[in-house]
């Protein structure tokens, strides 16, 4: 499940308007957020079933975050235009590939069977960390969910998303080596999502993009970006874009099993 993610949005005015009216300057990461959760609690892109407050928190707000800019979120969405006057997610359909693909399999399958069908989502399990290799065919490795395989559906999500798609092999080898301590998918295609407009990554044509099994093994996910918005201004590095992502990383560890 996926839904695609313009190189070119932290720069879109309809980014560049969020950022102005939630006095955010990577607003644009909490629509990626929103569109994420999309994906699993609106699927048909409609928001309007939904408080200001539920949205706020899709897009990561805390629960204590001033309550005039949340009271005023889904009007400021509408503003910006990420949002259609009838709170729905603007062009959502021509987005969420994933979507149009199962409404078609759907159809095709009710118009066999004559009868509704309930679309199952797919569930993925995230592995526990074994201390050592001494575990193997022990209790507790018994009760420990088996690692997912490589190149499967996040895997496919991943190499998909990264520009530089060579030594996908070696990529695949990484990608189940780094499989204990990389962060959830979410913050890896986030991260991905900053560096594509990074200094190194935007240089020369992006000759610079380190190979994707490289990324993996070195956790480059939580590099500090560098931005260049110019050749008259100076570039500068934004550490909010790996505590971001660190903070996410933090978040699913701490989460309760």
């Amino acid at each position: 499940m996926y839904a695609e993610i313009d190189v070119a949005l932290p720069r879109h005015p309809k980014s560049l308007r969020l950022a102005a009216l939630l006095k955010e300057p990577d607003a644009w990461l909490r629509m990626v957020r929103l569109w994420m959760w999309a994906m699993e609690y609106a699927l048909d892109g409609d928001l309007s079933r939904f408080t200001d407050q539920e949205v706020a928190q899709a897009m990561g707000f805390s629960l204590d975050a001033d309550p005039t800019l949340i009271s005023a979120l889904k009007k400021n969405l509408v503003a910006s235009g990420f949002l259609d006057s009838n709170e729905k997610m603007h062009d959502w359909k021509d987005r969420n590939k994933y979507l149009r693909s199962k409404q078609v399999a759907m159809r095709k399958l009710r118009a066999k069977r004559g009868t509704r069908v309930t679309p199952v989502l797919p569930v993925t399990l995230v592995p526990l960390p074994l201390n050592g290799t001494d575990l193997i065919g022990s209790e507790q490795n018994r009760s420990t969910p088996p690692l997912p395989p490589v190149g499967g559906d996040e895997f496919e999500r991943f190499y998909q998303t990264y520009p530089r798609k060579e030594a996908r092999g070696d990529a695949e080898k990484a990608w189940k080596q780094t499989a204990r301590d990389r962060p959830p998918i979410e913050a890896l295609l986030s991260a991905i999502s900053l560096q594509r407009s990074s200094d190194q990554w935007t240089k020369e044509g992006g000759q610079f993009i380190p190979l994707p099994a490289g990324w993996l093994r070195k956790k480059r996910w939580a590099d500090v970006v560098t931005r260049n918005y110019g050749s008259d201004e100076p570039q500068y590095q934004d550490p909010a874009s790996a505590k971001r992502i660190l903070e996410i990383v933090r978040a699913a560890q701490e989460k309760p099993a």
